[in-house]
């Protein structure tokens, strides 16, 4: 749990079979009234976990929001 949102988070690495790499990191934040996924993908390790942790913050504030009626 991070600021009332829950963050389900899975990564994985990929090599495929022409030699090329990938890694990957989806997550899903459950919040009160919403949840949101997303998914992170590149061909370097370290652009994933940085375009990852850019987007997080935002997104934990937008999933921690209460709805609006």
């Amino acid at each position: 749990m991070i600021d009332g949102v829950r963050v389900l988070q899975v990564r994985r690495d990929f090599e495929w079979v022409d030699g090329s790499s990938h890694a990957l990191i989806e997550s899903r934040l459950i919040g009160p009234s919403r949840s949101y996924s997303v998914v992170s993908v590149s061909p370097k390790p370290e652009w994933t976990i940085n375009n990852f942790e850019g987007f997080l913050p935002r997104l934990l504030d937008i999933a921690a929001l209460e709805g609006v009626n």
